[in-house]
């Protein structure tokens, strides 16, 4: 193992991020504070007991210190958690019953979807109905395309209408939207049309990012006139400068398929390619101690302007501080531990962001660097080739198997999926992405010279048209990638810790990784063989909360059957988000889909009667004749109120009779919240997917 006497950087983030995540998943262990008080004293502790023992070398002093040191770090990153929430804050929007109307400032230059713009605002002043009160908190501000409005970084504006609250998620294994936006301090969204903003300033913000998004902008309306093909251009934009609203979703699928997604989102890659790009063409200034310095300078305007300039993901800040470190030791003219670095550059960010622990990016971007740092010249060194060209062909393979090993895990965690051709994609597009950026660069840097900017902009554009068919080639291989995989937290750290032990096995050839590894292994294979015997007793209904739409499946044993109406089952994205997860987390390997409209019974207009798995469902999702009433009670295992049904809950109770009744998330909130009021009066047992998210019944 690692003899930790070198790695003191190391050994402080490492108990940082332990208090990080104890704030984050312990919150109520300690408040603001309390954490301050017992980080205080840890701290006032740490310093005594080292003037104290200063100069003995027991070996149970130095225990002693170091036990009481780490506590202090830790309770350290705690504390950073808390002052970082801001939802903490006795000024923060959260806390006010009542808002009418608050004041903030546009502090991002937005994002696109298909019918609206998001704008990140920061509020500054709430109106409470009798007055204007000083108030913190960040909002996601959407705006229809429809309305011709675009907000711009550094505007002040007027908003009327109360924030919303996020919501959880609302169906099972879904993707929690809301727990993602608060670890950014997001905890609102309002939609607002044109009628109810006002723009009242527009001389906020920061004023270097305000620069360095005009820059931004001014390079995408570059690019986007050198390059005329629409995917080749939004291509360039995401890769060049991190704008990915034009990325649809075949580019997104086939890219990820061929495990070549890294090169979409701007990243360590291309802020090594530029610092490569700033060493080559400077590199007299590296013969004497002022050039160093010199070139020191350079290197950190031009890294983090470009970091700037293409929104400082978690990724692109860890390469950028990484470099920052590298520069620095090149211009002192020493030599740094890698190692160091990177847990030196980790703490800098968890410092200004504890929240950034909780990014896939920054958690991607790590193990990735750390995998090619530790795992690439050991595989690199399996095979020696004299070929200069085999030689680097392999080279760029074993980064490749390194970063992989180092981070599939994690992509079966988040994505559930692996791409089995990689070492094939990123052949390709690591040298295509180098090139891609270089011509980029000189494109924007030639821009005044129309000639040569259409020349390199077609050149540029022809490479992303070749890398483009070459992935997407990839993708259509068979097998190109395994989906579907479902893992937990604990087996992805079971996956680490058998990639890490079995590496340290091959080179120190002790038994004792030898015992980990086989122990990791063991515990991965006892947690899924728990997972698959749980899966094989699970005999359920699930009642999807899908806005609009009706959808019910029925899970035994591996198996569902999903009904749902026409326009859901023909809506993939819709299914991918918010059922496709239960389905994962259940162990779903045959997935029958069934149009209610087609395979129920019509009992009336307006009620259909549908039999799944043994139980009747009488489906209320139509406009029912007013003078309809049925002579006998009929008998239903559950009755449903969907859509546009238009009789009350006394009609309901009066016709028939039920074990369930259920308020369907497809219903309008007037009326899902009429039938809740009608059955709190009528004292009916009813659960509602409407208000409380999906409902599972078992059977």
């Amino acid at each position: 193992m690692l003899r930790w006497v070198p790695y003191a950087l190391v050994r402080i983030s490492i108990c940082f991020v332990f208090g990080i995540l104890l704030a984050i998943y312990n919150p109520q262990l300690l408040d603001r504070e309390k954490s301050l008080y017992f980080f205080s004293a840890f701290a006032i502790l740490y310093l005594l007991l080292w003037v104290l023992l200063k100069g003995k070398s027991y070996t149970k002093y130095n225990t002693i210190l170091a036990v009481v040191g780490f506590m202090a770090m830790s309770l350290l990153g705690y504390l950073n958690l808390k002052i970082a929430n801001q939802s903490l804050n006795d000024d923060h929007i959260i806390h006010f019953d009542r808002i009418e109307a608050f004041k903030g400032l546009v502090v991002d230059v937005g994002h696109e979807t298909d019918k609206t713009h998001r704008n990140l605002v920061e509020v500054q002043t709430v109106f409470t109905g009798d007055s204007w009160k000083e108030a913190s908190g960040n909002i996601y501000l959407y705006v229809p395309k429809s309305d011709s409005v675009q907000l711009q970084y550094g505007e002040s504006i007027l908003v009327y209408g109360k924030p919303s609250l996020l919501n959880p998620p609302q169906n099972p294994g879904e993707f929690d939207y809301k727990r993602f936006l608060t670890f950014q301090n997001i905890y609102h969204t309002q939609f607002v049309t044109k009628d109810k903003i006002e723009i009242i300033g527009n001389n906020g913000g920061n004023y270097l990012l305000g620069h360095a998004f005009a820059i931004r902008k001014w390079a995408t309306i570059k690019l986007s006139q050198a390059i005329k093909h629409p995917r080749e251009q939004n291509i360039a934009l995401a890769l060049i400068l991190g704008v990915k609203d034009g990325l649809n979703d075949d580019i997104k699928n086939a890219y990820s398929a061929s495990g070549a997604m890294h090169v979409l989102a701007v990243s360590g890659l291309h802020v090594g390619i530029i610092y490569l790009i700033l060493l080559f063409v400077l590199k007299r200034l590296q013969n004497n101690s002022v050039g160093r310095w010199i070139l020191f300078a350079i290197s950190i305007f031009v890294l983090w302007t470009y970091a700037a300039v293409t929104g400082f993901s978690p990724s692109v800040l860890r390469a950028v501080t990484m470099f920052t470190a590298i520069a620095l030791s090149k211009a002192m003219n020493r030599h740094t531990n890698i190692y160091n670095t990177l847990a030196g550059s980790a703490l800098v960010l968890l410092v200004y962001n504890p929240y950034l622990i909780m990014s896939v990016g920054f958690q991607l971007s790590y193990l990735a660097v750390l995998g090619i740092v530790y795992l690439q010249p050991i595989i690199y060194a399996q095979f020696v080739s004299a070929n200069w060209i085999v030689d680097k062909i392999w080279s760029i393979t074993a980064v490749a198997i390194a970063a992989q090993l180092a981070t599939f895990s994690l992509g079966l965690l988040y994505f559930h999926q692996f791409p089995t051709f990689f070492f094939l994609s990123n052949l390709v597009v690591i040298p295509g992405a180098f090139g891609i950026l270089m011509l980029g660069l000189l494109v924007l840097a030639v821009s005044w010279f129309e000639p040569l900017f259409d020349i390199l902009g077609y050149l540029m554009e022809l490479l992303i048209w070749g890398i483009n068919e070459l992935v997407f080639g990839i993708m259509k291989i068979p097998n190109s990638q395994i989906k579907d995989v479902y893992i937990t937290t604990p087996q992805t750290w079971m996956i680490i810790g058998f990639v890490l032990f079995s590496f340290l096995l091959f080179q120190k050839r002790k038994f004792i990784h030898f015992y980990i590894a086989t122990g990791c292994i063991a515990v991965f294979a006892l947690l899924q063989w728990h997972t698959t015997i749980k899966n094989s007793s699970v005999n359920k209904i699930t009642i999807y909360k899908v806005n609009r739409h009706t959808a019910f499946d029925v899970i035994t044993a591996g198996n569902s059957s999903l009904y749902s109406d026409a326009a859901l089952l023909a809506d993939s994205d819709k299914h991918r988000f918010h059922i496709k997860p239960n389905h994962l987390m259940n162990g779903v390997v045959s997935n029958e889909q069934i149009d209610i409209d087609s395979s129920a019974v019509q009992l009336a207009d307006g009620l259909k009667v549908v039999q799944a798995n043994g139980l009747i469902i009488l489906i209320c999702d139509g406009k029912v004749d007013w003078n309809l009433t049925i002579e006998q009670k009929l008998k239903y295992d559950a009755v449903i109120l969907s859509k546009n049904f238009n009789k009350s809950i006394s009609w309901i109770a009066d016709n028939f009779e039920f074990d369930k009744l259920i308020i369907d998330g497809s219903l309008s909130k007037y009326k899902a919240d009429k039938f809740k009021r009608q059955c709190d009066q009528l004292s009916v047992e009813y659960v509602s997917v409407y208000h409380d998210g999906a409902q599972e019944i078992l059977i």
